[in-house]
């Protein structure tokens, strides 16, 4: 009889153990746990404007006026550097990929040149069409993959809501 209450109070003992782990903690403040653990991402997203950061400055290290003015000229003259080199970036990586597909298509002429060499056009061109069907198998695979994440993406987005609300 003894052993079945001992038994009894473990059970119990592991039940509470186990919802009580499940519990959130209040001192989350309802923050999903990525932005608990990196709460300077959410800075991050809301940039301040040179202005901003510049009164910011001055409220933590004492700034006079004119140095105030100074670091918001400094830090405008930076934010307009930072956004020409970003331009200038894209600009490049679009004329980098303009080229790379230049070269791919080059290889691919020649490639297909060599291979009628070697196996004739009429095979070759068998295993053109062998390519084009492999190639639009793979297209339909993807756009299903793609169809199926933006299914499951629409279902957490709504179950994140209906956390929220419930909250």
């Amino acid at each position: 009889m003894k052993n079945y209450g001992i038994i009894a109070l473990i059970a119990i003992f592991i039940t509470t153990m186990s919802v009580s782990a499940q519990q959130p903690s209040d001192d989350n403040n309802g923050m999903p746990p990525r932005e608990r653990h990196f709460p300077q991402r959410e800075m991050m997203k809301q940039k301040l404007s040179p202005k901003e950061r510049a009164e910011n400055m001055q409220k933590k290290l004492s700034l006079t006026a004119e140095e105030t003015q100074k670091v918001q000229a400094l830090l405008e003259k930076e934010d307009a550097q930072r956004e020409k080199v970003k331009a200038d970036h894209q600009k490049m990586m679009e004329q980098k990929k303009d080229e790379t597909q230049k070269m791919v298509k080059k290889m691919r002429e020649e490639h297909q040149q060599n291979l009628e060499k070697i196996i004739g056009k009429e095979k070759a061109a068998q295993w053109d069409a062998i390519q084009k069907e492999r190639f639009q198998k793979m297209e339909q695979r993807a756009e299903r993959v793609k169809e199926k994440r933006t299914r499951m993406m629409k279902k957490m987005n709504r179950e994140n809501r209906q956390m929220k609300d419930s909250i």
